[in-house]
């Protein structure tokens, strides 16, 4: 069975999909087509490194014109955004059949569309199981594991690409980050924090935070590439912060991961997928330092 995937856009819904991804490489030969928008950047280097451990075809590139061929039809296409049909506008692949891999939220008068009912991991999943796979959900991991640097804690605060937009509603805010870093440099002599990101993480958030925390020796503050980025949150034993792509990536690596969610019901399509995770329901209040500062604790004995 030949099998395109097209839902790895975005740093989080990538790693979300490797579970299935990794399913359908059980039961199929998968080629795993990345966008070429901004926010699917990070994608592509989650898919550069899953695809050295993992047997499936790089659909990445500009020219997809290959998705035209008739030799290349395929048994199953597994596609999320778009769905009808297209990659991209004028590029059209072939298949005989087509599964909408979307996550499908429930409507409810209380919650309105962002009724998620699942995670997204296991909205992903009904995929695989109805294509043959038979067995547990793999997990989400795409980097080798290295050992953890006990106490070493990543925050994740970046604003990423919209600052002023939909994904500025998710951030915990400046302010609490300092007051967080501060209480567990404070707390435990043995404690480093590290956090990375792009330019426009440094200006809003990172550089002013590192100033207001004021300890060069144990708060490193990285402005670095996504690649780079995550190599230094495999080797953290904590991630806290909010709900973005490097949450998710760190809950891969087997880092403990506490992620604050500040949209409507996200908590439960899009909380941390890994063994020791925490998700704190922020949506419509304030989400209290002290009250994140007792899960790090949690995760730090």
């Amino acid at each position: 069975m030949n099998v395109l995937v097209g839902k790895t856009f975005g740093i989080g819904n990538f790693v979300c999909s490797i579970p299935m991804i990794k399913a359908l490489c059980s039961v199929g030969n998968v080629t795993v087509l990345t966008g070429k928008t901004p926010d699917d950047i990070g994608a592509i280097d989650v898919h550069i490194r899953l695809k050295n451990d993992l047997n499936f075809t790089d659909g990445g590139g500009a020219d997809v014109s290959w998705l035209c061929d008739e030799k290349r039809r395929y048994d199953v296409a597994v596609m999320a955004i778009p769905y009808d049909g297209r990659w991209k506008e004028g590029v059209h692949f072939l298949a005989d059949k087509v599964v909408d891999c979307r996550p499908r939220p429930e409507f409810s008068k209380e919650l309105g569309f962002s009724s998620w009912k699942k995670h997204e991991v296991e909205y992903q999943m009904e995929n695989a199981y109805e294509l043959g796979y038979i067995g547990k959900i793999p997990d989400c991991s795409f980097m080798k594991p290295v050992e953890k640097i006990k106490r070493r804690v990543y925050v994740g605060m970046g604003y990423k690409r919209d600052t002023s937009g939909f994904w500025n509603q998710k951030h915990w805010g400046n302010e609490n980050f300092v007051e967080l870093i501060k209480k567990i440099l404070s707390s435990y002599d043995d404690a480093t924090v590290v956090t990375s990101g792009n330019m426009v993480d440094a200006v809003t958030a990172m550089w002013p935070i590192m100033r207001k925390v004021n300890d060069l020796n144990r708060f490193t503050v990285r402005q670095t590439s996504l690649f780079s980025s995550f190599d230094i949150i495999n080797s953290c034993d904590v991630y806290v912060g909010n709900d973005t792509g490097m949450m998710h990536v760190a809950a891969s690596t087997g880092c403990k991961t506490i992620g604050i969610f500040k949209l409507d019901n996200s908590w439960t399509k899009s909380s941390p997928w890994c063994e020791h995770a925490i998700a704190i329901k922020g949506y419509n209040r304030n989400v209290d330092v002290d009250e994140v500062f007792e899960h790090v604790k949690e995760f730090m004995k």
